[in-house]
């Protein structure tokens, strides 16, 4: 099998959910091969969801895998659970999923970082780091609509 090489990563920021709102945002591979980053946010319920869709460099892609790597994100996913819960409000959150690049349909590791964990002040510093990396991917706005649910 070959290395798995990053497919896809999100965020979801924490915020109050009651009114059926929602926010995130992805870094996707195309069926191309060409990565986007892509942002979904609707505000309540009944309002479409506004859709807008950057580029992303294949170099700056590249960087962020080795980023996750070298500073070895994932080990952050190992920290024991906090007893913090809040039942109306969507916790912040980071997942991305690795693939195998000779099969892309199989080979999968999924991974996550979830708000509900007891992390140090190193951690949070590289969370934070973690975001900063994320959000500097975003390269020339390429797409921006609303639309709305059909059902």
């Amino acid at each position: 099998m070959a290395e798995l090489v990053l497919y896809s990563f999100s965020y979801k920021p924490g915020y109050s959910d009651m009114l059926g709102s929602y926010h995130s945002k992805g870094l996707e591979r195309g069926e191309n091969g060409e990565w986007r980053f892509i942002c979904r946010d609707r505000e309540h319920h009944s309002a479409p969801e506004r859709v807008t869709v950057y580029a992303v460099s294949a170099e700056a892609a590249e960087e962020f895998e080795r980023f996750l790597r070298q500073k070895k994100i994932r080990s952050l996913e190992k920290r024991p659970d906090s007893d913090d819960f809040i039942t109306d409000y969507s916790p912040w959150s980071y997942s991305y999923a690795l693939r195998d690049p000779s099969d892309p349909r199989y080979d999968r590791e999924y991974h996550s970082i979830s708000q509900y964990k007891k992390y140090s002040k190193k951690d949070y510093e590289l969370i934070g780091e973690l975001r900063e990396a994320f959000e500097s991917l975003r390269g020339e706005k390429l797409y921006e609509a609303e639309e709305r649910d059909t059902v």
